[in-house]
């Protein structure tokens, strides 16, 4: 994997090929306090070409109904334009809290980066 154009200690980015990126949280509380960089950073991405995010919460303790919310909204960004999010949270999941209005089944949510990857591929996203 080839770094992509940017990185913080918070949200690090790693290019998987030219379509896919994957944003690694390092936060342990994801919430309201990160999502105007959050959406920044995704936003930077989108512009640049990548369709399809992959977001590593592995290290995330605690995900709010504001970063919930941010997740979803990406989704149906990329969503629009072929595009597509999913989430590794690795085997110690991070509790979501979110209001009745997210439904963040819509989203894969995965154990391994490599599961992710599998699925895209058999979604012909690779």
């Amino acid at each position: 994997m080839k770094s992509a154009p940017f990185g913080s200690k918070y949200f690090v980015a790693k290019e998987i090929n030219n379509d896919i990126v994957l944003l690694k949280v390092n936060v342990p509380y994801f919430s309201e306090n990160n999502m105007s960089f959050f959406n920044n950073s995704t936003s930077l991405l989108i512009d640049k070409g990548y369709k399809n995010l992959i977001i590593d919460l592995s290290e995330t303790e605690y995900l709010d109904s504001s970063s919930v919310t941010m997740i979803i909204q990406k989704m149906t960004e990329l969503a629009l334009i072929g595009g597509s999010v999913k989430l590794v949270v690795g085997e110690e999941q991070p509790r979501l809290t979110f209001s009745v209005g997210n439904d963040i089944s819509k989203i894969g949510i995965y154990l391994t980066l490599e599961n992710a990857l599998n699925e895209m591929a058999d979604n012909s996203i690779l």
